[in-house]
């Protein structure tokens, strides 16, 4: 995958098939020298020990009936191409937490890419999605619920581009570069 938000959709595409009905998305951009910090939590099914420990492993899935089982461990391979690390917690019936760690000063670390666009297409699911994305000292905070509330339809294209926009703007107003 060329960007990190491609991984991130990997992992917002787990989620939503696992049931989660929230997911929340906290980024530490710089916070620490040198480090981009990504944790994505959410309610879903979970997995079990066992299940948890293949994980990583190339083309295990809990899909049945299906192939796949790349996404998680290319993320870890390129985590770990940059002397950072991926760790998966789960437990059936409560859920999922993966947090990975990248080191932005090494020459592996991919682009964040479209963060804001993969944000607001899982926010059109089902699931309330909530993004805190900390650079520095500065914060940007997004919540699909609060969007749904205000009675907007997330899952239409002008609402999806409008958020996106919306995204990517308070992403720069914070100093963030995507």
């Amino acid at each position: 995958m060329k960007d990190l938000a491609s991984h991130l959709l990997d992992i917002l595409q787990n989620a939503l098939r696992a049931n989660a009905t929230r997911i929340a998305i906290t980024i530490q951009d710089e916070v620490q020298p040198n480090v981009w910090q990504c944790t994505i939590a959410d309610n879903g099914c979970g997995m079990t020990k066992a299940e948890l420990q293949q994980a990583t492993t190339p083309f295990f899935t809990t899909k049945k009936g299906k192939s796949g089982g790349l996404g998680l461990p290319l993320f870890q391979q390129c985590c770990e191409q940059t002397g950072g690390s991926l760790k998966l917690c789960s437990e059936k019936g409560k859920g999922t937490t993966v947090t990975a760690v990248l080191h932005t000063n090494h020459k592996a670390c991919p682009p964040v890419g479209n963060l804001p666009l993969v944000v607001v297409i899982a926010a059109g699911e089902k699931a309330d999605v909530e993004l805190c994305y900390q650079y520095k000292q500065e914060q940007y905070k997004f919540s699909s619920a609060k969007e749904r509330q205000a009675g907007l339809p997330l899952q239409r294209a002008d609402v999806i581009a409008l958020l996106r926009d919306e995204m990517q703007w308070g992403l720069n107003e914070i100093g963030v570069k995507l």
